[in-house]
């Protein structure tokens, strides 16, 4: 994405994701792809998602900054499909950061597999002690 500055075309993101820079009625938007925890992004990129790298985590811009919207620990980690971002959160740890909006009420398994959790008011939270595994992305005490 660039922009034109003082007569000079500026760099202003690398859209190094799959749908890259797109213009639409609401303006242009930036596709991330894999950013980092901290990196820049610019105000019209407010609200746009990227998988990290390592694809275990999903990034979110807020106020200038990519920070950590949710952890995908899951075995199928943050894809892409379509034009959304996927993260599979059945694999979390207490203290975890996750979406309530999406993930409200769900369950997942720690990483260790002694709890069940539950994502409540955007944090992984302790449900209870059990052995716990996951099954086609769904958590239970066995």
């Amino acid at each position: 994405m660039t922009k034109c500055v003082h007569g000079r075309w500026t760099l202003v993101n690398r859209c190094e994701g799959l749908l890259g820079c797109q213009l639409n009625a609401e303006g242009t938007k930036c596709d991330l792809g894999a950013s980092t925890l901290g990196a820049p992004c610019t105000k019209s990129n407010e609200g746009n998602a990227s998988c990290t790298p390592d694809k275990r985590s999903i990034l979110l811009c807020r106020n200038g900054m990519m920070v950590l919207g949710a952890t995908c620990k899951g075995a199928r980690g943050c894809w892409q499909h379509s034009t959304e971002l996927e993260c599979d959160e059945s694999i979390s740890d207490l203290g975890d950061t996750c979406d309530s909006s999406e993930y409200e009420g769900k369950f997942a398994c720690s990483s260790d597999g002694t709890m069940k959790l539950l994502c409540h008011s955007d944090k992984m939270q302790k449900d209870r002690d059990c052995k716990c595994t996951v099954e086609n992305e769904r958590a239970d005490c066995n």
